[in-house]
């Protein structure tokens, strides 16, 4: 070694490069700064010592919605409560949530889509879901909750001109209720829609299937943080930062009977709204939580949601983005229309049906792609996220 650097030197060649350090996740310790704490060491089936790195933690706690939106507003229209989150600046983005989830399910997509863009993202918890308060939440057909979009968007502004340029987006059910709006022209100047993960022909033929997978579920969680921990080791969700926001609004209080187990054979009771009258003490029974919507009892809207769905997106005039989370979910009606170049479609195929939670800052730089090669916004622009008919 020292001949080959005396050569080196005598030759004029650039020194030789020092050797480089290991890299280690920033969350993982770096033996060489820190000597005084090494990694675990195992020993391989050979009998050689190999450094093991420490796992990173999850953690389980809840997040606040303030993380994500500025404001938090009650809409009345007619004695009902609609709960409507928003934040940023600029033209709107209209948020519509799937079927039991809520407007927290668009929280850390929010965040990574206004520093991209200068849009402004209008959440809306949809009837019987979030903090949203009516007078019947269990009426959740697909007439009604078109009609309470267009009711809150009427309530919100008022004035004809005071009415902002839209890009509606929605998420499984509620991407059937976006295309409703936007075929009935409910909402003036809509400028774009974008759906996410949901498909008539698919989401047809996966209804019969969806009361076993609703059952599969338990019946009830001992806090906010089991929850959370349920719905990221079962793989309902893929982003622990988007669950511990969102899951905590799919839930609500309960009293639980009887000393079994977090499900089965227990009896659950509704903890009384604001103004109810108490009926059971918090000493009788241990407080829980549950489902805030009951999707099991909804079965008889399923269909209603979903079907003519395609005739319907394929006749809204506005430029149209469709977001899947794997090409099987494409029917045949929407295939020949994206060959013929009607609408763009992006895969996902590293994510569950949340596409918008397990993946925040790609879906995030699609949408953006999108709003600003539509001229709707100004933004960052990415040739290779968005093509015309891809």
């Amino acid at each position: 070694m020292e001949r080959l650097k005396e050569l080196q030197r005598s030759s004029g060649a650039p020194p030789l490069p020092a050797p480089s350090r290991p890299s280690y996740h920033p969350d993982e310790v770096d033996p060489v700064s820190s000597p005084a704490v090494l990694p675990l060491q195992n020993e391989g089936p050979s009998g050689r010592v190999f450094n093991k790195r420490p796992k990173r933690k999850r953690s389980f706690s809840e997040l606040p919605w303030t993380d994500y939106f500025t404001s938090k507003q009650n809409v009345e229209v007619d004695g009902d409560k609609f709960c409507v989150y928003s934040t940023g600046t600029g033209p709107t983005l209209l948020c519509l949530h799937g079927g039991g989830h809520s407007s927290l399910s668009w929280a850390v997509f929010t965040a990574e889509l206004t520093q991209r863009a200068n849009v402004r993202v209008v959440a809306l918890d949809q009837r019987g879901h979030g903090d949203t308060q009516t007078r019947n939440d269990k009426d959740l057909s697909a007439e009604t909750l078109t009609t309470d979009v267009g009711r809150v968007w009427e309530t919100m502004y008022p004035a004809s001109e005071d009415k902002p340029p839209v890009v509606i987006l929605g998420h499984s059910m509620g991407g059937a209720v976006a295309v409703r709006v936007a075929a009935q022209k409910l909402i003036p100047n809509i400028r774009g829609i974008v759906v996410i993960d949901v498909v008539e022909g698919s989401a047809m033929d996966a209804l019969s299937a969806m009361q076993g997978v609703l059952k599969r579920r338990p019946r009830s969680f001992s806090s906010k943080r089991k929850a959370i921990e349920w719905v990221l080791k079962s793989g309902q969700l893929r982003n622990n930062e988007s669950a511990r926001v969102s899951m905590g609004a799919q839930l609500k209080p309960c009293r639980k009977k009887g000393k079994k187990g977090n499900s089965e054979g227990s009896t659950l009771t509704a903890l009384p709204e604001e103004g109810e009258e108490k009926t059971v003490s918090t000493s009788e029974s241990e407080t829980s939580y549950t489902w805030r919507v009951n999707l099991e009892d909804s079965e008889v809207y399923w269909a209603g949601w979903y079907s003519g769905m395609s005739k319907l997106f394929l006749s809204v005039p506005a430029p149209k983005l469709l977001l899947l989370a794997g090409p099987d979910r494409l029917d045949t009606e929407l295939t020949r229309a994206h060959m013929q170049g009607k609408f763009q479609v992006q895969m996902f195929n590293l994510s569950g049906h949340s596409v918008q939670e397990d993946l925040p800052d790609k879906v995030a730089d699609v949408v953006s792609s999108f709003l600003v090669r539509q001229r709707f916004a100004q933004g960052t622009f990415n040739p290779e996220t968005v093509r015309p008919g891809c």
